[in-house]
């Protein structure tokens, strides 16, 4: 009887019981029935070499979702690497962000009370004629004062600008890797079902690969007695 390689359950059981009942029987005839008891050593050798070829693939399958499982484990570091790599940046985006604002209200702050001086000093030009030209050297210098804040708020803002561009940038790779951390988190436990399935099989055809051992020992003692 030939016991091809990745029977299922019921062949499995089929030839248990098989093999059972040829073992009991040839052992009640074997001394009336020679040529029987040769035939069931030779099914017994193609079943032994069959189970020992089904060890071999499932060994050989294990070694593969072993490997896979360390690469995944390699992966995984350098995926939390980059989570940690992508917070730290997104920490120093934010306090960039924070002294860019801080930067500006102070600007603001200036801008105002220049205008306020300004405002200030019009009118005492009006009062005090005779400080006219000291005024107006004031007025010259808070206006470029003013011009000159103004052109920094601006050049803030478009630097604010870049930088909320890459907090948003950075938001979307911390994201991304999250994403990966989650997708390589499930292939991990997908492998790792799957060398539990492994294992098992391993395991049964071992046992398999021993009990057909033992009929082929017996059997192999009752062909040299006959």
């Amino acid at each position: 009887m030939y016991l091809p390689k990745y029977v299922n359950n019921r062949l499995n059981k089929s030839l248990l019981l098989f093999c059972i009942l040829f073992n009991i029987q040839l052992n009640v005839k074997a001394e009336s029935l020679p040529n029987t008891a040769q035939e069931g050593l030779s099914r017994i050798k193609t079943n032994l070499s069959n189970c020992k070829a089904n060890l071999t693939e499932y060994q050989n399958s294990l070694k593969v979702v072993e490997g896979n499982l360390s690469e995944t484990a390699k992966a995984k570091s350098q995926i939390d690497s980059q989570v940690k790599q992508v917070l730290q940046q997104d920490e120093e985006n934010k306090k960039s962000l924070s002294l860019l604002s801080n930067q500006e209200k102070e600007l603001s702050k200036l801008i105002s009370g220049e205008t306020v001086l300004k405002d200030q000093e019009s009118k005492k030009i009006l009062e005090y004629e005779t400080l006219l030209a000291k005024m107006k050297e004031n007025q010259k210098k808070r206006e470029d004062n003013i011009a000159s804040y103004q052109e920094q708020t601006l050049q803030l803002q478009e630097e604010k600008k870049i930088w909320q561009a890459r907090a948003l940038d950075l938001k979307a790779q911390q994201d991304q890797v999250r994403k990966n951390l989650k997708a390589i988190t499930a292939e991990e436990k997908e492998w790792k079902g799957k060398q539990l399935g492994y294992q098992s099989e391993v395991k049964r055809w071992s046992a398999e690969v021993e009990r057909q051992q033992k009929l082929n020992d017996s059997y192999s003692s009752l062909s040299e007695v006959k």
